[in-house]
């Protein structure tokens, strides 16, 4: 290498000074940056945590919300049985009705015969009368076959 005059010679120290000073100032920035990531290593695992509790969680959330669908499927079948018993229920009652309009048809009509039997004894004679009626027909009968003889 070649000799450095003085004036080089400053010029490289405060250069080289300058470099030391830069290389400080890195190292202080590393350190600071350094001391950054181990607080977002500290925070990253507190979020980890976090987040294995909301697994937990949402785990548990997909079970009972298995469980909630399960039980709405129950109900929908009972419900569905239901639906065709009620059906049963409405035919038999339509059959009721059905029955209950024939049996009024049929008590309208004996009414209606009731009503035609008392106007026709209503027109008949009563057992007394009958009674004195025939004892005078066999008193005639008698003195007809009486007088015949």
């Amino acid at each position: 290498m070649k000799k450095l005059d003085k004036k080089s010679k400053s010029y490289e120290t405060v250069l080289l000074e300058e470099m030391q000073s830069q290389f400080k100032a890195f190292g202080e920035g590393l350190g600071a940056l350094s001391e950054q990531f181990e607080e977002f290593g500290k925070e990253q695992k507190v979020l980890v945590k976090k987040v294995d509790r909301l697994e937990i969680g949402q785990k548990v959330l997909f079970d009972k919300t298995g469980k909630v669908e399960n039980r709405l499927d129950r109900v929908e079948d009972k419900l569905d049985k239901v639906e065709v018993k009620l059906g049963k229920v409405e035919d038999k009652v339509n059959k009721a009705e059905d029955d209950l309009g024939k049996v009024k048809n049929k008590l309208d009509t004996v009414a209606e015969d009731v009503v035609e039997i008392k106007h026709k004894l209503s027109q008949k004679v009563d057992l007394e009368d009958f009674q004195k009626l025939e004892r005078k027909v066999l008193k005639l009968e008698k003195l007809v076959l009486s007088r015949a003889a």
